[in-house]
């Protein structure tokens, strides 16, 4: 049998037994300590961690089989049955060696272990940063899916319903502490918290203003009001009505006109009025269009002028300007020139 120089016996093929095949895998000599084991280790698999060899195939395979050998002689070596304890020294007990981490799960950890190095502040603004790129992100989705005639009058219906509910759900938290409140202090009624107002979250709120001043005229934006809503969408959208008709539902500054139950026209003043307005066209047209003339079709007038404050199956109304149609045609406009200019040109 051959006989290692450390005097332990050699099975298989080698002039050395296991133990110091795996110390020179590792680079150490015969006499290395446990602490110098790991030092080694650690600094191996830094050297040839496959990551590093990301763009030569070549490379990051050999690395591979580099850190297989490594891994198996530190295996052998951290085993208690391969360590040379010191005179008098117990046998540790056996441990087991934790796979190293590679891949993701090494990029998050490192990048978490950045993270946590980082001053307060720093992750404050990281924090913040985060924060505003959602809000940002989500009021572009939002813009995006009320302006689609595709998606508009299904993600309205489903915008008003949440508004609505997280209202309802604001409504009784605030009461609840109202009432907590109460209970806790009965005698201080004066510096108890109102109750919340039970309005729809559609409608506009009310600045408040002091006695002998006159208040702003300030109005809250509502969701978008397009042709086609049925009077319960719009209701859901824009609350209740100053005064409504089977035909017509009047609301400050506003007037929508109804037929079978649905948007067909509107007259809107948008300096008095919340409501929102837009109608698309229904057909592609060139969005490269500067000017209208007669012949033009509704959809080239909508791609120029934009949607109209007021307008009806023969007239479009940009303030006191006018378009009239005939067959969905421009026959003749009239400009005021106090009012919305008109981007026509005559033949």
């Amino acid at each position: 049998m051959t006989t290692c120089a450390c005097g332990n016996p050699v099975d298989g093929k080698g002039s050395r037994c296991e133990r110091c095949a795996a110390l020179q895998t590792l680079g150490l000599e015969t006499d290395a300590t446990a602490e110098q084991v790991k030092d080694a280790y650690r600094l191996l698999v830094k050297v040839w961690h496959p990551d590093r060899f990301q763009s030569d195939k070549k490379l990051k395979e050999e690395a591979e089989n580099k850190l297989k050998a490594i891994n198996a002689a530190y295996v052998l070596l951290a085993s208690p049955s391969t360590k040379k304890p010191r005179p008098g020294e117990p046998a540790a007990p056996p441990q087991q060696s934790r796979p190293v981490a590679s891949g993701p799960r090494r990029r998050l950890r490192i990048g978490w272990q950045y993270f946590a190095a980082l001053s307060l502040v720093a992750r404050w603004c990281i924090f913040a940063a985060l924060i505003g790129m959602s809000v940002l992100i989500l009021k572009v989705i939002d813009s995006q899916l009320a302006s689609d005639p595709a998606t508009a009058g299904a993600y309205l219906r489903l915008r008003s319903g949440m508004i609505q509910q997280l209202d309802a759900s604001r409504i009784e938290v605030w009461n609840g502490v109202a009432g907590r409140f109460h209970d806790l202090f009965p005698h201080s009624s004066a510096s108890a918290p109102a109750a919340a107002p039970t309005m729809n979250a559609a409608q506009p709120r009310q600045p408040t203003h002091q006695p002998g001043k006159s208040a702003p005229v300030t109005h809250a934006l509502l969701p978008l009001i397009t042709v086609g809503l049925t009077r319960e969408e719009v209701l859901a959208t824009a609350g209740a009505p100053a005064s409504a008709s089977q035909d017509k539902l009047v609301y400050p500054g506003a007037e929508l006109y109804m037929k079978n139950g649905t948007v067909v026209g509107w007259k809107v003043d948008p300096g008095a009025s919340s409501l929102r307005v837009k109608l698309w066209p229904d057909a592609p047209v060139d969005p490269d269009l500067d000017a209208f003339t007669v012949g033009s079709s509704k959809n080239e007038v909508l791609v120029v002028q934009g949607t109209p404050t007021s307008f009806s199956e023969i007239t479009f109304g940009y303030g006191r300007s006018e378009v009239y149609f005939q067959h969905n045609r421009v026959v003749s406009w009239k400009e005021d020139p106090t009012s919305i200019r008109l981007h026509a040109v005559r033949r």
